[in-house]
This record gives C-alpha cells, sequence and structure tokens, in this order.
C-alpha cells in the first residue's frame, strides 16, 4: 500500500469516526446544542480535525442524512424483483420502515435536515446531492407503480396523486415508530409494518383516484 493510498484510508476512517460521534451526540432531545468540541472530544480528535473534514455542524447533518438514506437504498436493492408487483412493492414498504425503525438514532437530524430553512443555508453542492437522493427514491416508486398498473395490480390514474397518498402515510408510520406510539396499545412492531404495508397496498388497488394519464 502507496502512501497516499494509506493517507486516503486515515482520513476515511477518522471521518467514519467523527460521523459516529455525532449520531451518538445527536441522539438526544438537546442534540442541537450538541458543540464540534464535544464531538471531537468522543471521536478522540482535535477540533481542527473534525473541521477538516466538515465545515460546520450543518454539514455533519447533511452527510450523516446522506449516508443515511444511502444505506435504505443499498436495502432496497436487495428486494427480490422475481415476484408479482404488488409483493415485490409492498416488501419494499416494509423494509423502508423497518431500517427505519431499526435506526432511531437518525430520526433528529434527519427531519431536521428536509427543513426547507436547512436546505437554503448550505451548499449547492449539498442540496443537488438531497435532490438526487430524493430523486432515486421518487424514481424507484414510480417504477413500481408503473409496473402495477402496467399488471393490472392496480388501476391507472396520476401517479403524482398515489406518490402524495405513499409519502404521507409512509412518514407518518416513520413517526410513529420512531416515537414508540404504536407500542402504547399492545400491538408489536412487525404487526403495525405489515398493517401499514397492507393499508398503502389496498389503497392503491381501490384507488380512489380519478382514472386517466398519470
Amino acid at each position: 500500500m502507496g502512501l497516499q493510498e494509506r493517507k486516503l484510508r486515515e482520513f476515511s476512517r477518522r471521518e467514519h469516526e467523527i460521523l459516529a460521534a455525532s449520531i451518538r451526540l445527536f441522539d438526544a432531545d438537546d442534540w442541537q446544542s450538541v458543540t464540534v468540541e464535544e464531538i471531537a472530544d468522543l471521536a478522540e480528535v482535535g477540533k481542527g480535525t473534525v473541521y477538516k473534514h466538515f465545515s460546520s455542524k450543518e454539514d455533519i447533518y447533511a452527510r450523516l442524512t446522506l449516508d443515511f438514506y444511502e444505506a435504505l437504498l443499498e436495502e432496497l436493492a436487495r428486494v427480490d424483483l422475481n415476484r408479482p408487483a404488488d409483493a415485490v412493492f409492498k416488501q419494499s414498504i416494509e423494509v423502508a420502515l423497518w431500517y427505519h425503525y431499526k435506526n432511531p438514532a437518525y430520526r433528529r437530524v434527519t427531519q431536521y435536515c428536509k427543513r426547507g430553512d436547512f436546505k437554503k443555508r448550505i451548499s449547492a453542492e449539498l442540496l443537488q446531492q438531497f435532490r438526487d437522493c430524493d430523486e432515486e427514491f421518487k424514481g424507484k416508486a414510480l417504477e413500481m407503480l408503473k409496473v402495477c398498473v402496467e399488471t393490472g395490480v392496480i388501476p391507472n390514474g396520476p401517479y403524482q396523486q398515489m406518490l402524495y397518498g405513499i409519502t404521507t402515510t409512509f412518514e407518518g408510520a416513520v413517526n410513529i415508530l420512531w416515537n414508540g406510539e404504536c407500542l402504547g396499545d399492545g400491538l408489536v412492531v412487525e404487526d403495525y409494518i405489515h398493517a401499514i404495508s397492507a393499508f398503502i397496498m389496498s389503497g392503491l388497488k381501490g384507488s380512489g383516484f380519478e382514472q386517466g394519464n398519470p
């Protein structure tokens, strides 16, 4: 291994340690009061080292969120596509819900990064990365919707309206999972996730959307 490669690996390792320390500190109600010094201390690096990797805390927020959704895309890529379209769609919803449920430490920072005022403050490069990420998720959902329509699983209709319904239901379910509300009445998480995916699919199959061109 050459000197340059070793330096790159060391740089990557330190960045990973900074991000790991950050998400641990951000998993608390007072997460926005966490300082760069505290992140550096937990990561066992100097404050200057943090700034070599990230220009601000908001850059750290953005990187954590983008990494979170990139990992989710990798999970979705493992869904078996060699099955009926509605089964693929339903499993994809469940995979995404389970992924969120198993990573509650990200709930504050990912919600924060969805805010319009946050996106106004980040660099053009980061903003484009968020847009690209959004488009990739939207593209996957649209592709599954189109296959479901083409195979007659769900009726034809305006795809954008379908996406609104899916997104709203999914985001609400994620908030409930992350807040632990679904456990209050004795409902287990697995049953809740199955119920949400079934609800979304039944809504699409019995779509009340006006028929016509998407």
